[in-house]
C-alpha cells in the first residue's frame, strides 16, 4: 500500500485558463495533520455589531437566568443552535456629560458612534473625538497572537450593509482598529470578497493568490462564466489521488459549497440588476432607482426617502448575510484568516424597514419612534443574521468537532435599552463551548462590553486581561 505524504496546511488547488487564475484553500484534512495531532485546531476570533437599540426591557428579558430553554423573541431564530450559544445580560458602558468626567473604557454622552471606542478597543470617547477609536480593537490584538500562518494574518472584514444610506460613513462602517482613527472598513463587494479569499485574479506567474486582477484582466462577463472550480479541475485530480477515502470526499464537499456560494453571488448580483425600484408610499419622493450594477460587483441598492424625510435603503441585506455567513466559515476552515469582523448593520442605521416590519422608516428612526412590535422585529432580524453565520461555522467539520467549537464569536449591539443609551445591554456569544457557558443565559451586572471581549481573547489562545483601559475577563461566561 502506497503511504500518504503529509500535506501542507498552506496547499492550494491551483489553475489557470482563458486569462483567468485561480488558488483555492482548503480545509484541514487528515493528510494535513501529523498522527499526534489529528484532532487539533487553532482558534479564531469574530465580532459582530448591529447598529440599532435593543429596548430589551420594553418587552420582555432575554430569558431566565440560566440554561436556555425556549427562547423569547428576539432570540427565537437561535433555537436550534441555543446548545451552541449563550447570552450575555447587563453589560453597561458609563456615561458621562462632560470629557473630564469619562473614566476608563467610558463614554462622552453623545448621540451616537460614541460607543463604538469602548466597547471594542476598550478605550474611553470624548466629546472631541467620539467616532474614533481611540485604541486598538480586540480583533487586532488577538491577530497579534494567532493571526500568525494564516492568508490574512491582520483579519477579514465583512460588511453585511454595504451603504450608509442617510448618514455617510465617518467610522460607522469600521468594527476594527490597529491604530487610533476611524478603523478598517468592512468590505462590501461579495465578488470582490469572494475573489480575496479564494484567489481568483488574472494569472501573475509568481504572484500571491491575493494578487488582485489588474484593469487589463479578464473580463466581468468571464468571470461570470467561469466557474473557480473549473480552473482548479486538474490540480483537484491530481492531489485527490494522493489522498485517502475521507479527505477526497472532504474535498468535495468543500468544493461543492464553494460552488453553490458562487452560484448565490451571480444570482443575487442577476435578481438585483433586474428589480425594479421601489415604489415609494404616498407622500414619499424617489431619491434613486434600483440600476443593473457593473456584472459581478455589488447587488444594486434600491433607495427612497421615508415620510420622515430620510433616505432609506435596501440593498438585498438580508441576501448578503446568508453569502457572507458562508463565505467567513470558509474562510475561518481554510485558515486563510483567523480574527474577522462580521458587521451586520452600521450605526445610525439606514436600511429601509420595509423588508422586516412593512414600515417605510429606516431601522434607526423605528428605533426612536416605531413600536414596540416594530422594534422586536428589527433586533429579531438582527438575532437571525447572526444565527445564519452560527450554523455556517457549525457545519464546517474540523478535527473531531466542528469550525464552531475553536471560534469565538460576539454580537454587540449598538444601545440599549433605548435610543443613545448603553446600559444593560444583552450580547449573544457563540463557540469555544470547551471553555466558555454554551447553552446558557448569564448576567453580570454592570460588566464593561470589553470584559466579554478579554473572556472571548482568552478563549481563543489570547494571553491577556486588558482591553485598552478595561481590566478583567467576564467570569461569569467562563468555565
Amino acid at each position: 500500500m502506497t503511504k500518504k505524504k503529509h500535506l501542507s496546511r498552506r496547499t492550494l488547488l491551483r489553475g489557470a485558463a482563458g486569462g483567468l487564475g485561480a488558488a483555492i484553500a482548503l480545509p484541514l484534512l487528515d493528510a494535513m495533520t501529523p498522527s499526534r495531532a489529528k484532532g487539533q485546531a487553532v482558534r479564531r476570533f469574530l465580532t459582530s455589531f448591529g447598529g440599532i437599540a435593543q429596548a430589551h426591557r420594553q418587552y420582555e428579558p432575554p430569558t431566565a437566568i440560566g440554561p436556555l430553554g425556549t427562547l423569547p423573541l428576539p432570540y427565537g431564530a437561535l433555537q436550534d443552535v441555543a446548545a451552541d450559544v449563550a447570552l450575555v445580560s447587563g453589560l453597561s458602558i458609563p456615561t458621562a456629560n462632560a470629557d473630564a468626567d469619562v473614566g476608563p473604557g467610558g463614554r462622552y454622552n453623545k448621540n451616537h458612534i460614541k460607543q463604538m471606542s469602548p466597547m471594542f478597543s476598550g478605550v474611553r470617547s470624548l466629546n472631541a473625538d467620539h467616532s474614533v477609536y481611540r485604541g486598538r480593537t480586540a480583533d487586532q490584538i488577538a491577530a497579534d497572537a494567532i493571526g500568525g500562518g494564516a492568508l490574512f494574518p491582520r483579519g477579514y472584514h465583512f460588511l453585511v450593509q454595504p451603504d450608509g444610506y442617510q448618514y455617510g460613513a465617518g467610522g460607522r462602517n469600521c468594527l476594527s482598529a490597529n491604530a487610533p482613527g476611524f478603523g478598517i472598513p468592512g468590505s462590501t463587494s461579495l465578488s470582490t470578497m469572494f475573489n480575496d479569499l479564494f484567489g481568483v485574479s488574472a494569472p501573475t506567474g509568481g504572484g500571491t493568490p491575493t494578487t488582485p486582477p489588474p484593469a487589463s484582466g479578464p473580463s466581468p462577463d468571464l468571470r461570470r462564466r467561469a466557474s473557480v472550480l473549473d480552473l482548479v479541475r486538474g490540480s483537484t485530480e491530481r492531489l485527490a489521488g494522493r489522498l485517502g477515502a475521507a479527505d477526497r470526499r472532504r474535498i468535495d464537499q468543500h468544493l461543492t459549497h464553494i460552488r453553490e456560494v458562487e452560484l448565490r453571488i451571480d444570482e443575487l448580483i442577476r435578481r438585483a440588476s433586474m428589480a425594479p425600484s421601489p415604489t415609494p408610499s404616498p407622500g414619499t419622493t424617489p431619491a434613486a432607482t434600483c440600476s443593473s450594477p457593473p456584472t459581478g460587483s455589488t447587488p444594486g441598492t434600491s433607495t427612497f426617502t421615508s415620510p420622515s424625510g430620510q433616505l432609506v435603503g435596501w440593498s438585498y441585506e438580508t441576501e448578503r448575510a446568508d453569502i457572507l455567513a458562508e463565505l467567513a466559515a470558509l474562510a475561518f476552515a481554510c485558515d486563510l484568516t483567523r480574527t474577522a469582523t462580521w458587521q451586520i448593520s452600521w450605526e445610525q442605521c439606514g436600511i429601509s424597514s420595509r423588508h422586516v416590519n412593512g414600515s417605510d422608516e429606516s431601522f434607526h428612526q423605528i428605533g426612536h419612534q416605531g413600536t414596540l412590535d416594530q422594534k422586536v422585529a428589527l433586533v429579531e432580524w438582527h438575532v437571525a443574521q447572526f444565527a445564519k453565520l452560527v450554523r455556517a461555522l457549525r457545519a464546517q467539520p474540523e478535527g473531531g468537532g466542528t469550525v464552531l467549537d475553536n471560534t469565538f464569536c460576539a454580537l454587540f449591539f449598538g444601545e440599549s435599552p433605548s435610543s443613545h443609551a448603553s446600559r444593560d445591554m444583552t450580547a449573544v456569544v457563540a463557540g469555544c463551548g470547551d471553555v466558555l457557558r454554551m447553552g446558557e443565559h448569564v448576567r453580570d451586572q454592570d460588566a464593561h462590553p470589553a470584559q466579554l471581549l478579554i473572556a472571548g481573547m482568552q478563549a481563543a489562545g489570547v494571553s491577556t486581561n486588558t482591553l485598552g483601559e478595561v481590566s478583567g475577563a467576564l467570569g461569569a461566561i467562563q468555565r
